[in-house]
């Protein structure tokens, strides 16, 4: 018989906030109005042992009216738990030993319930307690090169003048982003976890220094939305929960490719609605068409360079996760990820 897994429950009393970090929001669909789901921050966890110090840790309080995603949030963790045991723990504090032995999800350390911070009276808040290591995020990383890019360019020259970007140094740091998302799905998905929300705010980078391309660790965050083999869905809903999250993941990763080599021309970034409309509305998921399409935009010309490499194999990543013709196991074998 096996024994359900359970997350730690902190105590409200043990934590002092730092500071307030920023707030996250979410649409029940696309281009409807965002309801403000939780607010993170930094705080200090004072431990009730003997001789063991404050830890920073990230506090992050899901609002009363968005208390379903909290709890989904702990179910899923539970569920990876349940299903690895002793092996699914994350150290509270950072260090080079945990980032290897850990699986690729962002560390949940337990959780509390608590009065909210926006509302004196009322339903309490649920606070889930994550091990500090910054808030770096996918996104980003793209919004943070493209600045820095662009902030470089030299503005009182004509013609103007090229500033030298290593570009493969870049291709390479993509690749091995793209490659950790893929792992760390695959790991959710054979622990019978469907995310359902994959974004560029869904994946935490370890870091955003492109020359850290070899040492980089992609963890998959924000499961409010998930939904769980044999419990929430079955059969065919399930086989059909896993590839949205892969199509998502394809969206994604042409979002990332092309707004990041567009940051040295200035133009505006490739967002993902700009490119699932594209897809689904424009081309009607004639993916080939599409190609042809971005192949006529000159301002993409960089990253179709990345996406030709190998016989096009950036091309057929994107393509096989849009259309979920090949398995997560298959797609990172893929020659682009070389």
């Amino acid at each position: 018989m096996r024994v359900a897994a359970t997350l730690r429950r902190y105590d409200a009393e043990d934590f002092e906030i730092v500071r307030e970090l920023g707030a996250v929001s979410f649409q029940q669909t696309r281009g409807s109005k965002a309801t403000r789901a939780a607010r993170c921050y930094a705080a200090n966890y004072a431990p009730r042992t003997p001789y063991r110090s404050e830890v920073l840790v990230m506090l992050k309080e899901v609002l009363p009216q968005a208390k379903d995603l909290a709890a989904n949030e702990v179910k899923a963790y539970e569920k990876m738990k349940e299903r690895l045991g002793s092996a699914f723990q994350f150290e509270e504090t950072e260090s080079v030993q945990a980032g290897r032995n850990e699986p690729p999800v962002a560390p949940l350390l337990g959780y509390f319930d608590a009065q909210s911070m926006e509302m004196e009276d009322g339903l309490p808040s649920t606070w889930l307690v994550l091990r500090w290591q910054g808030v770096q995020t996918l996104r980003g990383f793209v919004q943070r090169y493209r600045k820095k890019v662009q902030a470089e360019q030299p503005r009182f020259f004509w013609p103007p003048v090229e500033v030298r970007v290593e570009y493969s140094q870049v291709a390479k740091y993509l690749r091995n982003v793209i490659r950790g998302a893929l792992e760390a799905l695959q790991f959710c998905h054979s622990s019978g976890i469907a995310h359902g929300a994959v974004d560029g705010s869904a994946f935490l980078l370890s870091s955003l220094d492109v020359r850290s391309a070899g040492i980089l660790k992609v963890e998959l965050a924000n499961f409010g939305f998930c939904k769980i083999h044999e419990e929430d869905l079955y059969g065919e809903a399930w086989e059909e929960a896993k590839e949205q999250d892969l199509q998502a993941l394809g969206f994604t990763m042409a979002e990332l490719v092309f707004s990041t080599f567009t940051a040295q021309e200035g133009d505006e970034q490739a967002s993902r609605g700009e490119i699932e409309r594209l897809y689904t509305e424009v081309f009607l998921k004639d993916f080939e068409s599409m190609k042809d399409f971005c192949r006529l935009e000159e301002k993409w010309d960089k990253a179709i360079q990345v996406l030709d490499a190998n016989n096009g194999a950036g091309w057929s990543m994107i393509d096989a996760l849009l259309s979920g013709s090949a398995s997560i196991e298959m797609l990172l074998t893929s020659e682009f990820l070389e």
